[in-house]
Order: structure tokens, then C-alpha cells, then sequence
């Protein structure tokens, strides 16, 4: 068997959140697919989860933990995160696990007539055409580095068994310096 290489998610999750902290924000969300049993990509979306709330809890942040987990097409995710945008306590920012569903919060805050970056924060993950549209802040998953990597550990006599190459911040337009949005 060869080596074991991938993007390092938590190190990406861990940056996102230091990231939206470095601009004043304590409350945010975290907006992913459905950890539920019955939908099949649950485990992936469980760990991202859980890299979400080390991440809240390593940055001292843990007031600060809400959790959308939702599946499907954006008829059904924009109601819900629309929900979530009108709470009192609102979140100041919204960490999405990929790009789309941080264009449909994106989507959903305008909706709401609140400005991105200025009333909410949104930062995305993948580096996608998404992102583009929306100048959406994102992480690239370095995908080149990666195939490098798969490269070299074909042609090592020993090749490292396991390899995460570190997404990086991709900052555009989506993220600012919090504002309090409760009295």
C-alpha cells in the first residue's frame, strides 16, 4: 500500500476559526451537511463537526458553539439558516464546511437586508467557483500539493505512510471586524 495523503482539515477548521476570532467574533456558526446516521456522508460530516468545536474550545470560544447541520438543496437550507440569522443572539459569523452552503447563507443574510461583511461574517471552505461568485473568504485545499505528494510517494523506496498538506486562507470580501447585534 502507498501513502495516506490528504487535505489537513482540522488545521484548516483550527485557522477559520482564529481567523473570525482575530476580528472580534465569539458566536459562530458552523453550517454543515447532515451528521445524521441516515444520510450516507454522515461520518465525514461528524468529524468536520467535531473539528469545529475543538477548534471553538481551543480558542476559548465556547459560548459561542451553534451547530446547523443540515442536508439537501437550498430550498431546504435557507428557511433554516434564515432561522438562526433572526435569533436574538445571532451568530456574528458563519463558518460553512464548503462554499455552497456559505453562498446560501450569504444568500439568506441579504435576504434579511443584513450586509456581509458588515453585519455577518462568512468564510467558506474549498476554494471553489462558489467562493468566486460570492468573493466569498475561503481555504484553497492546496490540490497541486497534494498530487505533488502522491507523486513523490510513488517514487520513494519509502514514502512517508501518512501526509497532510495544510489548506490555506483565501481572504476576499465576506469577512470584518464584528459589530454587537444585540442590545
Amino acid at each position: 500500500p502507498g501513502p495516506w495523503i490528504s487535505c489537513d482539515y482540522q488545521d484548516g477548521y483550527h485557522q477559520a476559526i482564529k481567523h473570525l476570532k482575530a476580528y472580534g467574533h465569539e458566536r459562530i456558526l458552523f453550517f454543515c451537511g447532515s451528521t445524521e446516521a441516515s444520510h450516507k456522508p454522515h461520518r465525514q460530516n461528524r468529524q468536520f463537526a467535531e473539528y469545529y468545536l475543538k477548534a471553538m474550545l481551543a480558542a476559548n470560544l465556547s459560548d459561542g458553539i451553534q451547530v446547523c447541520s443540515i442536508t439537501g438543496d437550498v430550498d431546504e437550507m435557507k428557511p433554516k439558516i434564515t432561522e438562526i440569522l433572526r435569533a436574538p443572539h445571532r451568530p456574528t459569523a458563519v463558518f460553512a464546511d464548503m462554499d455552497y452552503r456559505g453562498a446560501v447563507a450569504i444568500e439568506a443574510a441579504q435576504a434579511m437586508r443584513l450586509r456581509v461583511p458588515d453585519d455577518l461574517s462568512v468564510i467558506g471552505f474549498n476554494d471553489t467557483p462558489w467562493s468566486n461568485h460570492h468573493k466569498l473568504s475561503t481555504f484553497n485545499l492546496r490540490i497541486k500539493a497534494i498530487a505533488d505528494a502522491v507523486l513523490d510517494g510513488l517514487t520513494q523506496v519509502r514514502p512517508a505512510r501518512r501526509m497532510l498538506i495544510k489548506p490555506c486562507l483565501v481572504e476576499k470580501e465576506t469577512v470584518a471586524f464584528s459589530t454587537p447585534n444585540t442590545p
